[in-house]
Formats: C-alpha cells, sequence, structure tokens
C-alpha cells in the first residue's frame, strides 16, 4: 500500500482515495458436487477501513456472479464491465460526501480508486490472469527460473531449488550459491510471447494462455504484488504437507525413489535384501521416527 502512495500521486494524502481488492473463489451450492456445478462470486473489498472490518459482510460488495455448471475457461468476458468502472474510478468521479463537516457546496469531491490485486487460489489464478498454474510452470511468479521436474514414480511435477530463498549463511543451504531470481509480471509474459511468436526464442510455450483483461487497467503494470493467494488455501496445503511428512504420512516406497531420481538424500534411499526385494530404513525419512531414534528409549 506504502508503494502504491509512493508511486501514483493521487493517491497520497488523500483519504478519501479508495483502495480495493478483488476476491474470487469457485463453489457448489445446494450441497452439489463441484464437478456437477460450480459458481464463481466476485468480492470487492474496501481497504480504508480497518483490517478487521474489511472482510465482514458489511463491507463488502458482491459485484459478480459468474454461473455454472462448469467452472469458467475465462473470466475475462465477466471481468470486463468491472474493470470499465475501475478504469472509471481511476481517472476520477464527482462523489458527494454526506459525512463530512463543511457547508454543502464543499462536500463535493473527485473520488479516485485503485484496485491493488485480486486474492483467489491457485486454479483461480489461471482462471483470472490467463497464465499457466500446472505442470512445469506451476508458478508464474518464477517463470523460466522455476526447476521443475517429472516423477516417474509419483506421477506428478516436482519443484526443487527452494534452497535458493533462504539466507547465504543457513545451513540448509548445503553449499547453493544460486540468488533469488528476478520475478516475472503479466507484462513479462506478453513480451515473451510476442517475442516468441517472432521467433526470436525457440521456445514452444511461454505459459500465457490468453492475455488478461486486468491489463487494461493503467496501473495494472506499476503494481508490485498483482495477485495474492488465499491464505485459507495456502496455510492448510503447508501446514497438511509438513504434518503429513513428520508423522511419515508419505513416507513410502515410491516417495524413495523419486529421492533416488533426483539425487536427494542417500540416507533415505531404498536398499535391496537378499532376496531381491526393496526394502527402506524406517528411521530416516520420517522425522518422527527420527527423533525417537535418537532418543535411544524403548517409548
Amino acid at each position: 500500500m506504502q508503494h502504491v502512495k509512493a508511486t501514483h500521486s493521487r493517491m497520497q494524502d488523500n483519504p478519501r482515495a479508495l483502495r480495493i481488492g478483488i476476491a474470487t473463489d469457485g463453489f457448489s451450492p445446494v450441497g452439489l458436487s463441484q464437478k456437477s456445478y460450480s459458481i464463481w462470486p466476485v468480492m470487492v473489498i474496501n481497504y480504508n477501513i480497518p483490517p478487521w472490518l474489511a472482510t465482514k459482510k458489511g463491507h463488502m460488495m458482491l459485484s459478480l456472479i459468474i454461473p455454472g455448471p462448469k467452472k469458467p475457461s475465462t473470466m475475462d468476458i465477466y471481468l470486463e464491465p468491472l474493470v470499465e468502472e475501475l478504469k472509471l474510478l481511476w481517472d476520477g468521479v464527482r462523489a458527494y460526501d454526506a459525512g463530512a463537516r463543511c457547508p454543502r457546496e464543499d462536500r463535493w469531491f473527485t473520488l479516485h480508486a485503485i484496485c491493488m490485486w485480486t486474492i483467489h487460489d491457485s486454479p483461480g489464478l489461471g482462471f483470472i490472469s490467463g497464465l499457466a498454474v500446472s505442470g512445469t510452470r506451476g508458478c508464474p511468479t518464477c517463470g523460466d527460473h522455476m526447476q521443475a521436474q517429472y516423477s516417474t514414480s509419483l506421477k506428478s511435477t516436482y519443484y526443487l531449488g527452494h534452497e535458493k530463498y533462504l539466507p547465504f549463511d543457513h545451513p540448509l543451504r548445503a553449499g547453493c550459491t544460486d540468488q533469488i531470481p528476478p520475478y516475472m509480471t503479466m507484462i513479462d509474459y506478453c513480451v515473451l510471447e510476442a517475442r516468441i511468436q517472432a521467433g526470436e526464442v525457440p521456445r514452444v510455450s511461454s505459459g500465457l494462455n490468453r492475455v488478461s483483461v486486468l491489463l487494461e487497467l493503467p496501473y495494472w503494470d506499476s503494481l508490485l504484488i498483482q495477485h495474492l493467494g488465499d491464505a485459507m488455501h495456502e496455510e492448510g496445503n503447508v501446514v497438511k504437507n509438513l504434518l503429513q511428512h513428520i508423522w511419515g504420512k508419505v513416507d513410502t516406497l515410491n516417495h524413495r525413489r523419486a529421492c533416488v531420481e533426483f539425487g536427494m538424500h542417500p540416507h533415505a534411499w531404498p536398499y535391496t535384501r537378499l532376496n531381491a526385494l526393496l526394502d527402506m530404513d524406517p528411521t530416516s525419512g520420517c522425522l518422527l521416527h527420527m527423533r525417537t531414534h535418537e532418543l535411544g528409549g524403548k517409548d
């Protein structure tokens, strides 16, 4: 928010200027499964009020309802009226401040508004931005700097190289000298797609499925954070996977074979017994077993 104030003069020292965000997510109404029917509401959140009130029922505005029965392949058609209103609010709209303590003729002012970001889960990011969010292009922010590798044992794509985001003196860096790469914006993807179409870059795909209608906003490319992940989904998935790793729920033979594919954690690689059966050390993969083994007690 401070970056918005420093970048755009009409947002500086203007308490009446609106700072809003757009939130969307799909759900299934009246007890139906999401595969049979999915509806997408689009909410507008006002950040001029305190944080403990911004997401309350009486302070959010339902601007759009994208009907089902299937999830939308593109949201641009539905978002166009909202984007047109946002552009109008950015230029300025004559408004009346009924709560101002001043003469009636001085209560008229020019209202400006800026959309600072969109809030959604990972699939919603693909719908609203037009960027690929799965496979080798799973992180639009990382772009070409993502280290994605497909595991034949787990039949899924895994993302490596996260140690470069740690401080250089962190023990888990394990000799990694890579630095944090620059993040890619929607404009960067559009430029990359244009270079691919012109034959300047020998690639098949840039990860851009379409040009989002949000780029019509004159200030969108100047925003540091254009898309926010929903905390409910992000934190829930992270905590769930951490607990499963600690309790050994994902310590399977296929996961250890994936360690062999990636050349990681040699102490957890499965070994072959005399009867030619694969086996694995139960104390080398599960953190709970490792700590219990270090204690040396029977309990």
